[in-house]
């Protein structure tokens, strides 16, 4: 979407979101997708989602405060108090 084919990322958001069951992945996928189409509230949802299952991964937590995927929607105040 960034590199302007905002209609591959909706059919792949669109692909991602019909699957039955959320898994760790597909909840960072889908939180990072649906962000950067500027569906943030939808963002916000699957990336508290993704923080559920950081919880049983060890060190989920702290890649997710160093991985520079993150930098734009750590910067948004709606999301920001929700990283370690």
């Amino acid at each position: 979407a960034k590199l302007g084919r905002r209609a591959e990322a909706e059919k792949i958001y669109d692909e991602l979101r019909r699957e039955p069951r959320i898994d760790p992945r597909r909840a960072s996928d889908l939180t990072l997708i649906a962000y950067v189409l500027g569906k943030k509230d939808e963002a916000l949802v699957y990336f508290k989602e993704m923080l559920q299952f950081a919880v049983d991964i060890p060190d989920g937590h702290l890649s997710l405060a160093y991985d520079p995927h993150w930098d734009e929607i750590k910067a948004d105040p709606r999301f920001a108090p929700l990283f370690p």
